[in-house]
């Protein structure tokens, strides 16, 4: 089965991490709006070899699909990709708890 290949970048044009995708070429789903009234966070992660750092960012859009608040952050240790993406859930909840929203679901 072929796999693409995911690039995990941080900055402009720092160091890359290549590793196997999950899921099999062409199996990208379509981002879906939560349920009525319900709010969705999108939490993604990066690295960075050469800085040896980690960026994590988060979404937060409500049932129309439209972005409430947006989250950055710079994190001056070099993670594993899994963890980086383990350490982005925990600061986008962290985040979320802080400004109150109730989310319904996240990924």
């Amino acid at each position: 089965m072929q796999y693409d290949m995911k690039l995990v970048v941080l900055g402009s044009w720092g160091g890359y991490i290549k590793t196997p995708a999950t899921r099999p070429v062409g199996s990208h789903e379509k981002w879906r709006c939560p349920p009525s009234g319900k709010l969705k966070l999108n939490v993604d992660a990066s690295v960075n070899l050469t800085l040896g750092c980690t960026k994590v960012g988060a979404v937060v859009r409500n049932d129309a699909g439209l972005v409430i608040d947006m989250l950055s952050k710079f994190i001056p240790v070099f993670q594993s990709p899994q963890v980086a993406e383990l350490m982005a859930m925990r600061e986008a909840l962290h985040w979320c708890k802080e400004k109150g929203f109730d989310i319904f679901t996240m990924e």
